[in-house]
Parts: C-alpha cells; structure tokens; sequence
C-alpha cells in the first residue's frame, strides 16, 4: 500500500558501531543526520551528539510526516554520521542509504535493520535503525479504492511498460515506426486493443520517446496533439465523413490525477465519422509517466455513439490510468 497524504513514517536511530577514530585521542563525538525522501524531502534531522564514543547509542525516535496530495510508492531513507568539532568543520565518519517500499512492510510492524557504512577510507562501521509505518484513514480509503478498481482489470506490457486494461479487451495489433508527421521523427510504440465481442470499441496505446533530444516535453505533447486531431480532421475529410471537436486541450490539474507513476497532461475528444460507417466518439488522454518524464504515453479509447451516447468516452481511460498509478506496478 503507498504512502498516502496523513501516512506517518517512525524511524528511530538505535546505534553505530566501529566508527573510526577522528579525534587526538582515538575517539569521536558522532551525531547523525538523515532525511525521509519523497516523504519530506527538505527535512532533515538529527540526533544528539554523544561525546567520545566509537559504538555510540541513541535510540532516538523521530516522525516524518506524509503531505503530499499524491501517493508514493516508496521513499530513500539517507543518514550522514558525523564527528562534532567545536571550532572546525564536522567530519563524515560514513554514510548510508536504504530505500523503503511501504508494500513490502505490514502497517504498525516494527523493522530493525542494520546498515553497512560507506563514504570514507577503510570504512567498517554501520547503522542500525528501526522504522515502522502507520497508515492514515486516507490511506485505508484508497486501498479499499485501488482493489475494487483492479477487480475486473488485467496488467499488459506489450508497450514495454506496465498498464491496466479492461478485462475483455484483448491487444489485436501491435508495431513500431517513426513519428515523422510531427516533424520530430522520434520512435513510436503502438499498441491497438478491441473487445472480445465484435463491437464498435477500441483503446489504442501510443508510446512516443522522446529521449535524447532537446524537445521541451510540453512542446512535443503540443505537437502531437496537433498532429492527432489533424491526422483525423484530414481522415474524415479524405473519406467523406465528418470530425468535430468536442473538447480540446483540456489541461488537467496533476494533483487530481498524480498516482506516483503518471500524471495526465491533455484531454481531447472529438466525434468523427467516415464513409457513414457510423459516428464515433474519442476520447484521448495523453499522459505523462513520472519515472520517464521523456516518454509520451496516449491512450485513446473509441466508442460508438449508438452504443454509449449518453456517456461518450465512458470512464475507461480513467480508469486503466488510475488502477495503473495505483497499483505498483
């Protein structure tokens, strides 16, 4: 379960051992400085300094605080030991770093471990720490959101990256090309899934990187969302048919979408028809993956209005981009 807005974090500095001697008399006075990243990331704490002492003990407990409006699916937890001097910089005696996955360790259940330290010469010495996480009612509402929302949802990967989909839809097609319309002619991943029923229903995945160039991310979202709504524009024109906008570029608030892995950009929708083979309703999120914030990710879904007239786009990219972010994937 992720750390959610109200989550508290409790780690308790326990002890050092073998630390190096950094003083004339074959001793240091150590304190310990560390901080809870992704929960708060410009809070740093510390312990007393215990004076004269190579194997000090603190056991000192300390709260972090989970506030941020989205969830997380992990944090680093990183400590600095250092000597105290009182008229001369503070030496490292060593450093250490864990990361600490909130769904590998059950809420209220204490762990103790012991780290190896690093950062200087010959360095022997460790941490020992103790955490445990205590889960906030917010926290229980959105597991209890997360399972009902995964029930009839399946993972796929034929993108090279983790998604939710609806249970019946099933991939029908998959390939890989240049996006050249764009200008851009960067790698492009498309994946188009379709119902087991024959149905007038699709969701299309498009993955576009963008890595290695220059590209501020906003533009290029811009220029493929231009891009999308010209190729159609021009489509329907091409085959007699017809395209009109329903609602464009509609940016989206990324506190209100944010699940730690993707955050939604555009939403477009559109109704287009061709050949008068029946009117169709789009939906089109473009969205942005947080752990790739170089990768441009689509997902459209496609609807015939005779079947879901009254809410064209229905709630499915919502959803398989919810129970992706949620989930950890």
């Amino acid at each position: 379960m992720p750390f959610v807005k109200g989550d508290k974090l409790y780690i308790k500095i326990i002890k050092c051992t073998d630390l190096p001697a950094n003083d004339l008399f074959g001793k240091s006075d150590p304190y310990v400085v560390f901080q809870a990243i992704h929960i708060e990331a410009y809070t740093s704490l510390k312990t007393t300094v215990i004076k004269s002492n190579l194997n000090p003990e603190w056991n000192e407990e300390f709260i972090f605080n989970y506030k941020h409006d989205y969830p997380s699916t992990e944090t680093s937890f990183s400590a600095i030991i250092y000597d105290w001097n009182r008229f001369t910089k503070h030496d490292e005696l060593g450093h250490a770093f864990m990361k600490i996955n909130p769904d590998n360790y059950p809420p209220g259940e204490e762990v103790t471990e012991t780290l190896n330290l690093m950062g200087v010469v010959n360095a022997k010495g460790s941490l020992t720490i103790s955490f445990r996480i205590e889960k906030s009612e917010e926290s229980l509402k959105f597991e209890e959101e997360r399972k009902k929302l995964i029930l009839d949802m399946k993972i796929v990967n034929d993108l090279g990256f983790p998604l939710y989909i609806p249970n019946n839809f099933n991939v029908a097609s998959s390939y890989q090309s240049l996006v050249t319309e764009t200008k851009l002619k960067l790698p492009v991943k498309v994946a188009y899934y379709s119902p087991s029923l024959n149905t007038a229903e699709s969701i299309i995945i498009t993955c576009i990187d963008i890595n290695g160039t220059s590209t501020k991310y906003t533009e290029a979202v811009e220029k493929y969302v231009k891009c999308l709504v010209e190729e159609y524009q021009h489509l329907a024109l091409k085959r007699n048919g017809s395209f009109v906008m329903v609602e464009e570029n509609t940016r989206l608030p990324s506190g209100g979408f944010a699940f730690g892995k993707y955050s939604f950009v555009f939403r477009i929708k559109w109704r287009f028809e061709e050949n008068n083979k029946g009117l169709q309703n789009v939906t089109n999120y473009v969205v942005k993956p947080n752990y790739s914030s170089k990768s441009i990710i689509a997902i459209m879904h496609c609807t015939d209005v005779k079947v879901d007239e009254s809410v064209w786009g229905n709630d499915v990219i919502e959803k398989i981009c919810k129970a992706s972010c949620m989930d950890n994937l």
